[in-house]
């Protein structure tokens, strides 16, 4: 991911140009444990650099310039880095001793945010704690925002994971079609009915035969709010990621207007494809992706719903980076046993893996079952597969240990059979069985 770059910036002082330089610097020097710290004291060096300007357009560049900082440099999501500008931007336009002038430049790098700080330190404001802090029993405790319940949230990053043709896709799908028509998921109840936007970098051609095929299971014949881009988002940018910010909220003033909901369901498959993930095991680039994802779903409140792979080792769960496991508020699981030579698969079930505040473990077990949509020109059927929820244990189910009384009986009932048995035939066509007369 690159940020914009200054080619982009009106024409600013060279006093900030040089201190944006420096702190970019200093950031990418710094440990990722110090980044947030050092970005704090940038952009309240910035800030005053700011009030120096005379062009609104120079201000707004440097604000962009400090965000830039925080994302692309420091790292940090959304909420911390606003949580930041809006304290050292309010800090800077105190007025200080009757600042009117300019602040003089600084004589050396290792002055920048120096002088513009030691300048502050007499007129710092009155911390407000009630409005800086919230103190136990002045928020009463309220349910949760969900849109399934008991298991996905109204915002946040939900991540579904499984091994490769266990059917995260059609999970997904189904899913979709589940919050856009309020039929229950997997037996649980729809909390709040939302629009979808499926953004596919893995199989975009194929989805409206899967959802079609779903639709023909569930007897759905009306239009939905589900759509999904003819092209793939461009994530490696800012312009990319604001440019799809607007889409999506240009999608849900559209849903609202035509089907009466909101969009609030955008999974993202796969989230390595999609973003184009050079290393998928290195957690700075995971958690600069989950940041990401979770700036999109702040900005307009949508639950982020990324797919990903599980690794060779389905124990071991998400492939790559455990950054994922830890920026994720729920983990589905899409479990399977696929014989490694036929592919064939089958003992599908879907688990919660994690949840951040609710029940972790198995949900349901599940088939995909095949629907004919139609014949190709040679007359050969086609079709797609559908998600066709089950009734059963699940394979972390255990029966329970027989007590001590069932241990007796089957130890005599075996030492009978070994001592007195005899191999008859009980009728004719039976296959022969070991008994006892009793």
């Amino acid at each position: 991911m690159s940020e914009p770059i200054d080619d982009d910036l009106p024409e600013i002082r060279v006093e900030a140009y040089d201190k944006i330089d420096h702190w970019r610097d200093e950031l990418d020097r710094t440990a990722k444990l110090n980044k947030r710290a050092v970005f704090e004291r940038a952009a309240a060096d910035l800030f005053l650099e700011a009030e120096c300007e005379r062009d609104l357009g120079a201000v707004q560049a440097i604000a962009d310039a400090i965000y830039a900082l925080g994302s692309y440099h420091a790292g940090l999501c959304d909420d911390d880095i606003q949580y930041v500008m809006v304290g050292a931007k309010a800090k800077a336009e105190q007025p200080i001793n009757g600042r009117d002038a300019d602040p003089p430049p600084a004589m050396s790098p290792e002055e920048y945010g120096a002088s513009n700080r030691d300048r502050s330190q007499s007129a710092e404001p009155k911390i407000d704690l009630a409005k800086a802090f919230t103190f136990l029993g002045d928020a009463p405790h309220t349910p949760p925002r969900e849109l399934i319940n008991g298991l996905i949230p109204a915002e946040g990053v939900a991540v579904t994971g499984g091994q490769s043709t266990a059917g995260k896709t059609f999970v997904e799908i189904y899913k979709s079609i589940c919050l856009a028509t309020a039929t229950p998921y997997f037996g649980r109840k729809i909390i709040e009915r939302v629009g979808t936007v499926f953004v596919a970098a893995e199989g975009r051609p194929l989805l409206p035969n899967r959802f079609a095929a779903t639709l023909i299971k569930l007897a759905i014949e009306t239009k939905l709010p589900i759509t999904w881009p003819k092209l793939l988002p461009d994530f490696s940018c800012a312009e990319g990621i604001k440019l799809f910010v607007r889409q999506l909220k240009a999608i849900d003033e559209c849903y609202r207007g035509d089907f009466g909901v909101r969009l609030g369901h955008v999974p993202i498959d796969t989230i390595a494809a999609t973003f184009g993930m050079k290393d998928e095991d290195d957690n700075a680039e995971a958690t600069k992706v989950c940041n990401v994802l979770r700036s999109i779903g702040d900005e307009t409140g949508v639950l982020m719903a990324p797919v990903h792979h599980y690794g060779k080792n389905p124990e071991s769960g998400l492939r790559g980076a455990s950054a994922w496991k830890g920026s994720a508020d729920v983990i589905e699981g899409v479990l399977a046993d696929i014989d490694p030579l036929s592919g064939r698969t089958s003992n599908r079930e879907l688990v919660c893996a994690k949840a951040r505040d609710g029940e972790q473990g198995p949900i349901s077990p599940f088939d995909l079952e095949f629907i004919e949509l139609g014949l190709k020109d040679d007359g050969e059927i086609y079709g797609s597969c559908c998600v066709v929820p089950k009734t059963g244990g699940s394979r972390f189910q255990k029966d329970p240990a027989p007590s001590r009384g069932q241990r007796t009986i089957m130890a005599a009932i075996d030492e009978a059979l070994d001592n007195c048995g005899k191999v008859i035939t009980p009728r004719a066509g039976m296959p022969e069985v070991r008994a006892v007369k009793v």
